[in-house]
């Protein structure tokens, strides 16, 4: 559908503003600095920007777990928000593309005890390798089938298969990614419960920015939103910090109990310098602060402090991964934060440019689909 025939179901420009110009600018500046650090201080600019980029994936394979969990069960309150997840999951192509150069920085993340324990560094990568590109297959594939509805309204049936058949293959890549990308970083280490703690990080983060995003644009949805729906997007988030919450604590509980050397030497090297204050920032941010906030009705229903603590969510998901990866590594802290600061220029400005482009060149949401008036006319008790 063109932007000429229903002007009413698009992005309207002026809420962007300069913003496209300004993540341009960003990665321009941002892009010299990665490869000047990359050649100056390889050791401590790897580990940062593997971070940055595990940050913005885990964003997006969040989303792609609610697109393929809005199918699943044909949910009628989140049709209206579909289209930004859309978005947001097919980021995982170009952010495969930003990966590149991580192969070239291997020896500079990867421990040496998890690569002699896997014999070759080739078997780890391919292995993720696959699983990122299952995952793109399947955020593409679901994103085509919706524009594809914009013009006929009949994909129901395709999003049922294109889903059932997507979400094991989600769930064992996105296992795979989070133990070889993750939990391999702190050789000989291990945990039974790892990827389903990162995957409640995952879905917590992802709709955090999904609200972000919604508040930001709620003029072009043409007061198709309601109070509804933002205290729908609340219970959801104050039920997420609790599994989050519940599975932090779990894990630690099971290591701490158990005590043997395989477990707690995740937490021993996290027990000292920054990691340990970071560690109390994630008990009382990631937790105790969106706990005390979503409690109240009052804070659900409004927009404005729900998207304080949308964004203070993402923020503390950005702590965790920073919590997660770097003590491993012992790199330089001023060069791991400059080299920080540089990555999240240039790879955040690329992915807001390339979502800001996808979100104004197609309609703001699934127009024709079967569910929509049911959507439009939510009522939450």
């Amino acid at each position: 559908m063109k932007r000429s025939e229903c002007p009413q179901y698009f992005l309207n420009y002026r809420l962007v503003g300069w913003l496209p110009v300004i993540t341009i600018f960003l990665a321009i500046i941002g892009w010299p600095l990665c490869l000047a650090l990359a050649l100056w201080k390889p050791v401590d600019f790897g580990p940062a920007y593997f971070t940055v980029l595990s940050f913005f994936g885990i964003l997006a394979m969040g989303a792609l777990f609610w697109i393929l969990l809005h199918h699943a069960v044909d949910a009628a309150w989140s049709v209206i928000i579909r289209r930004i997840w859309e978005h947001e999951a097919c980021l995982l192509l170009p952010l495969f593309i930003l990966s590149i150069p991580l192969f070239f920085l291997y020896s500079k993340i990867c421990s040496p005890i998890f690569a002699s324990g896997w014999l070759l560094p080739l078997l780890p990568c391919i292995l993720l390798v696959g699983s990122l590109l299952v995952l793109i297959i399947s955020a593409q594939s679901l994103r085509r089938a919706s524009l594809r509805d914009d013009d006929n309204g009949s994909e129901a049936k395709v999003y049922r298969r294109l889903t059932f058949m997507s979400l094991p293959v989600f769930a064992i890549g996105f296992s795979l990614i989070s133990i070889l990308a993750w939990m391999s970083l702190q050789g000989g280490w291990v945990s039974a419960i790892w990827p389903i703690y990162i995957f409640s990080g995952a879905a917590l983060s992802s709709l955090a920015l999904t609200i972000l995003i919604v508040i930001w644009l709620l003029p072009s949805f043409n007061g198709n939103i309601k109070a509804d729906h933002f205290h729908l997007f609340g219970k959801l988030l104050f039920a997420l910090t609790l599994f989050w919450g519940y599975l932090a604590f779990g894990q630690y509980l099971i290591i701490w109990y158990g005590n043997l050397p395989t477990e707690n030497s995740f937490f021993q090297i996290r027990s000292y310098g920054l990691a340990s204050y970071a560690g109390w920032v994630l008990v009382v941010g990631h937790f105790l602060i969106p706990f005390l906030f979503l409690l109240p009705r009052s804070t659900k229903m409004r927009p404005k402090w729900l998207a304080l603590v949308a964004g203070w969510l993402v923020l503390m998901q950005f702590v965790e991964f920073c919590w997660i990866i770097l003590p491993p590594l012992h790199g330089n802290w001023f060069f791991t934060a400059l080299s920080l600061l540089v990555s999240l220029s240039a790879v955040g400005g690329t992915l807001t440019f390339i979502f800001l482009m996808r979100l104004g060149r197609y309609p703001l949401w699934p127009i024709l689909d079967h569910r929509l008036q049911e959507c439009l006319s939510l009522i939450d008790q």
